[in-house]
């Protein structure tokens, strides 16, 4: 048996989606031809809006623009600013947005880890020990 796939014609999809299309194509096309650059040329707006362009890239996994310096997870399936990687622990990316938090995640398991090992050297070098004593004495005694 094949992959069966399932397609619904939904004109209130269809419309959304073609919105959606237009809304796209008009700001990434007419506005700056429109809008900016006669402005810029005019010396009404400064050029930091044109060089703004610059400053992004196309990647070639998902075909979308992104910012530089931003790379592409596969686990993810989409780009991430500064990426550093992908942690399996938290299923998700560790990169600009969240790069602190994941830090602080990072401490916080140590400082409990470090915790939970004192716990446990008490328990087996003094608990223990102290508990084999007391039972030793209230043989002798009874």
């Amino acid at each position: 048996m094949g992959l069966r796939i399932h397609f619904v014609v939904d004109p209130h999809g269809w419309c959304c989606m073609g919105l959606i299309v237009f809304v796209w194509l008009y700001n990434f096309f007419l506005i700056p031809k429109i809008v900016l650059f006669p402005h810029y040329e005019e010396g009404h707006i400064p050029g930091i809006l044109i060089i703004k362009r610059e400053f992004w890239e196309l990647c070639n996994k998902c075909n979308l623009m992104r910012p530089k310096r931003s790379h592409h997870c596969s686990r993810c399936g989409h780009c991430v600013r500064r990426m550093d990687h992908h942690c399996p622990w938290i299923n998700n990316c560790v990169g600009e947005d969240n790069h602190w938090l994941f830090l602080q995640l990072c401490f916080y398991t140590e400082l409990l880890t470090c915790y939970a090992l004192m716990f446990s050297f008490c328990h087996y070098y003094y608990f223990l020990p102290l508990k084999k004593r007391n039972l030793v004495r209230n043989v002798y005694i009874h």
